[in-house]
Protein backbone atom coordinates (compact mmCIF):
# COMPACT_ATOMS: atom_id res chain seq x y z
CA UNK A 1 0.00 0.00 0.00
CA UNK A 2 1.91 3.71 -0.62
CA UNK A 3 2.14 6.23 1.39
CA UNK A 4 2.53 9.50 -0.98
CA UNK A 5 4.18 12.44 0.77
CA UNK A 6 5.62 15.84 -0.71
CA UNK A 7 8.81 17.01 1.19
CA UNK A 8 9.34 21.14 1.93
CA UNK A 9 11.07 21.07 -1.16
CA UNK A 10 8.18 19.86 -3.15
CA UNK A 11 10.15 16.47 -4.00
CA UNK A 12 7.32 13.86 -4.26
CA UNK A 13 7.85 10.19 -2.19
CA UNK A 14 6.53 7.24 -2.17
CA UNK A 15 6.99 4.76 0.92
CA UNK A 16 5.20 1.37 0.81
CA UNK A 17 4.12 -0.17 3.78
CA UNK A 18 2.49 -3.82 4.42
CA UNK A 19 -0.41 -3.31 6.75
CA UNK A 20 -0.71 -5.87 9.31
CA UNK A 21 -4.48 -4.62 9.31
CA UNK A 22 -6.33 -2.97 6.74
CA UNK A 23 -9.84 -0.80 7.89
CA UNK A 24 -12.03 2.34 6.00
CA UNK A 25 -12.27 3.81 9.19
CA UNK A 26 -9.93 6.87 10.91
CA UNK A 27 -11.47 6.22 14.22
CA UNK A 28 -10.74 2.79 14.58
CA UNK A 29 -7.47 3.21 13.00
CA UNK A 30 -6.31 5.94 15.43
CA UNK A 31 -7.60 3.09 18.61
CA UNK A 32 -5.82 0.40 16.76
CA UNK A 33 -2.36 3.13 17.00
CA UNK A 34 -3.43 3.76 20.70
CA UNK A 35 -2.95 0.06 21.44
CA UNK A 36 0.34 -0.16 19.67
CA UNK A 37 -0.33 -2.04 16.81
CA UNK A 38 1.67 0.05 14.58
CA UNK A 39 1.80 3.09 12.97
CA UNK A 40 -1.10 5.23 11.33
CA UNK A 41 -1.83 7.72 8.66
CA UNK A 42 -4.60 10.18 9.92
CA UNK A 43 -5.81 13.69 9.22
CA UNK A 44 -4.91 15.84 11.81
CA UNK A 45 -8.22 16.65 13.18
CA UNK A 46 -8.87 13.12 13.75
CA UNK A 47 -5.31 12.83 15.67
CA UNK A 48 -5.56 16.35 17.49
CA UNK A 49 -6.32 15.64 21.21
CA UNK A 50 -4.68 12.09 21.12
CA UNK A 51 -1.43 14.12 19.84
CA UNK A 52 -2.26 17.10 22.34
CA UNK A 53 -2.37 15.11 25.35
CA UNK A 54 0.42 12.24 24.39
CA UNK A 55 -1.03 9.32 24.00
CA UNK A 56 0.03 9.28 19.74
CA UNK A 57 3.39 10.89 18.57
CA UNK A 58 3.76 12.60 15.52
CA UNK A 59 5.66 11.59 12.99
CA UNK A 60 6.70 12.43 9.57
CA UNK A 61 7.25 16.26 10.64
CA UNK A 62 7.63 18.74 7.99
CA UNK A 63 5.92 16.23 4.96
CA UNK A 64 2.57 16.79 3.79
CA UNK A 65 0.50 14.20 2.17
CA UNK A 66 -0.49 13.62 -1.46
CA UNK A 67 -3.90 15.81 -2.26
CA UNK A 68 -6.71 13.35 -2.71
CA UNK A 69 -9.56 14.41 -4.64
CA UNK A 70 -13.06 13.45 -3.21
CA UNK A 71 -15.98 13.13 -5.91
CA UNK A 72 -19.71 13.41 -5.19
CA UNK A 73 -22.20 11.73 -7.84
CA UNK A 74 -25.31 13.53 -7.58
CA UNK A 75 -28.57 14.85 -9.86
CA UNK A 76 -28.39 18.18 -11.01
CA UNK A 77 -28.76 20.43 -8.23
CA UNK A 78 -31.95 21.60 -9.62
CA UNK A 79 -33.05 17.95 -9.11
CA UNK A 80 -31.35 16.83 -5.77
CA UNK A 81 -33.10 17.20 -2.61
CA UNK A 82 -32.27 19.99 0.32
CA UNK A 83 -30.44 17.35 2.09
CA UNK A 84 -28.23 16.25 -0.93
CA UNK A 85 -27.22 19.79 -2.27
CA UNK A 86 -26.28 20.86 1.68
CA UNK A 87 -24.33 17.51 1.83
CA UNK A 88 -22.45 18.52 -1.00
CA UNK A 89 -21.91 21.98 0.00
CA UNK A 90 -20.15 21.06 3.18
CA UNK A 91 -17.51 19.21 1.40
CA UNK A 92 -16.52 21.82 -0.89
CA UNK A 93 -13.30 22.93 -0.16
CA UNK A 94 -10.64 20.89 1.59
CA UNK A 95 -12.01 18.21 3.50
CA UNK A 96 -10.31 18.64 7.11
CA UNK A 97 -10.51 22.36 6.34
CA UNK A 98 -10.81 23.61 9.62
CA UNK A 99 -14.39 25.12 10.81
CA UNK A 100 -16.15 26.64 13.82
CA UNK A 101 -14.76 28.15 16.64
CA UNK A 102 -10.81 25.86 16.68
CA UNK A 103 -10.80 26.86 12.82
CA UNK A 104 -7.47 29.21 13.81
CA UNK A 105 -5.57 26.55 15.94
CA UNK A 106 -6.40 23.52 13.66
CA UNK A 107 -4.38 22.33 10.64
CA UNK A 108 -5.75 20.51 7.79
CA UNK A 109 -2.74 18.08 6.67
CA UNK A 110 -2.62 14.69 7.11
CA UNK A 111 -0.38 13.08 9.77
CA UNK A 112 1.34 10.04 10.71
CA UNK A 113 1.11 9.02 14.47
CA UNK A 114 2.43 6.21 16.20
CA UNK A 115 1.82 5.31 19.34
CA UNK A 116 3.64 7.08 22.66
CA UNK A 117 6.61 4.36 23.17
Amino acid sequence: MPWRFRTESEHAQTVWVEPIVRVDNSLLQRDLARSGLGVVFLLSFVAERDLREGTLVPLFEGIEAEERSVHAVYPSPRHASAKVRAFVHSFKGPIGEPRGRNAARRNNSLRGAAPRP
